[in-house]
C-alpha cells in the first residue's frame, strides 16, 4: 500500500477536518493539504494572530474558503474542555481528526493540572480531545482519527507516571510520550473495531520543525539545527496524514501505523496490550473519563 503523490487522492468534498497544532510544521502543511483536496479545515492554535494569518494563508493558496480555526491551548486540559464543547455545541459530524500538536520542554516543570509538561500536551490533551469529540466523530459514520506520533517511543519509559518523577531528560520524557500515544492509538483502534472509525498512527520521521528551537533549551535548538540537512521537510511529512485522510478503507487502515507513505511496524513493547490496557485505565482515571466508550 503506497502511493507516490497526494494528487492521485480523491476530494474530501467538503468533509470536516480538525488539526491541532495547525499553524506551523506538519499541522500546517497537513491543513494545506487537506485543504486542496477541498476539505472543510479547522486549525486549532494557541494565537488568535497567528491562526489568523495561517488561515487566510491557506484560503488565499488553495482557494478553499472553507478554512477556519479555532483557539486553545492544548498544554491545559481546561482548555481541551472548552474546545471539546464549542464543537459538541455545533453538533455537527467530525470526519477527520488530526491530532498533531506537541512540543518538547528542556526543563522539568508541572502543568496547572499537575502533569509534566511533555507527557501533558503530547499525550493527555490528544486522549482528552479524542475521547470528547467522539460524539461528533461517531456522526460521521466514516471518520478517521490520526496521531502523529514519533519513532523515539522506542527508548520511552514503560513504567508510566503522568509527572514523569525521578531524573527528567527532556528527550526521555518526550519519547515517553510519543510511546504512549502509539499505545493510545492501538488500544483506541481496538475499542473502534467494527464501528466505522479508524485510528491510525503517523511516525512522520525526522522533519525540520520548530521543535527544538521551542524547546526552551539552546542545546537541544542548536542539537536539531546541526542535524537539519538530514531532516526532511514538513512539506514531505505532511504527505502521510493527508494521504491517510482518505485512502483506502477504515477496516484497512484501523491500528496500523504509517511512515513516508507505507506501513511499518512499532516496537514490540507498544504491542503489548495488557500495558495498553493499563495505561488507557490510568489515562482515563487521571482525567475524569470512563475506561469504557
Amino acid at each position: 500500500m503506497m502511493v507516490e503523490d497526494n494528487a492521485h487522492l480523491q476530494s474530501l468534498d467538503g468533509k470536516a477536518c480538525i488539526v491541532t497544532g495547525g499553524t506551523s510544521g506538519i499541522g500546517k502543511e497537513t491543513a494545506i493539504g487537506l485543504a486542496k483536496l477541498r476539505g472543510k479545515v479547522t486549525i486549532i492554535g494557541r494565537s488568535k494572530e497567528r491562526c489568523r494569518s495561517v488561515t487566510n494563508e491557506i484560503i488565499s493558496s488553495t482557494n478553499n474558503e472553507n478554512i477556519n480555526f479555532q483557539l486553545a491551548d492544548l498544554s491545559s486540559l481546561d482548555s481541551v474542555r472548552k474546545l471539546a464543547d464549542n464543537f459538541a455545541a455545533n453538533n455537527s459530524p467530525i470526519d477527520i481528526l488530526i491530532n498533531d500538536a506537541g512540543g518538547i520542554f528542556s526543563r522539568y516543570a508541572l502543568t496547572e493540572d499537575g502533569f509534566e509538561s511533555t507527557i501533558a500536551l503530547n499525550y493527555l490533551s490528544p486522549f482528552l480531545l479524542t475521547r470528547l469529540l467522539l460524539p461528533n466523530i461517531e456522526k460521521s459514520g466514516s471518520a478517521r482519527i490520526i496521531n502523529v506520533g514519533s519513532s523515539v517511543h522506542k527508548s520511552g519509559r514503560s513504567e508510566f507516571d503522568f509527572k514523569f518523577q525521578g531524573r527528567y531528560r527532556a528527550m526521555k520524557a518526550y519519547a515517553t510520550s510519543k510511546l504512549m500515544v502509539t499505545m493510545f492509538t492501538y488500544s483506541l483502534a481496538r475499542k473502534l473495531q467494527g464501528t466505522g472509525i479508524s485510528s491510525i498512527l503517523v511516525e512522520p520521521g525526522f522533519v525540520a520543525t520548530n521543535l527544538g528551537r521551542n524547546s526552551g533549551s539552546s542545546l537541544l535548538s542548536a542539537t536539531f539545527q546541526v542535524m537539519r540537512p538530514f531532516q526532511i521537510s514538513a512539506y514531505e511529512a505532511a504527505k502521510t496524514p493527508v494521504f491517510l485522510s482518505n485512502y483506502g478503507t477504515n477496516e484497512e487502515l484501523n491500528g496500523k501505523c504509517f511512515s513516508r507513505l507505507k506501513p511499518i511496524q512499532t516496537s514490540m513493547i507498544s504491542y503489548d496490550q495488557r500495558l495498553q490496557e493499563n495505561l488507557w485505565s490510568m489515562t482515563s482515571s487521571a482525567l475524569g473519563l470512563s475506561a469504557d466508550l
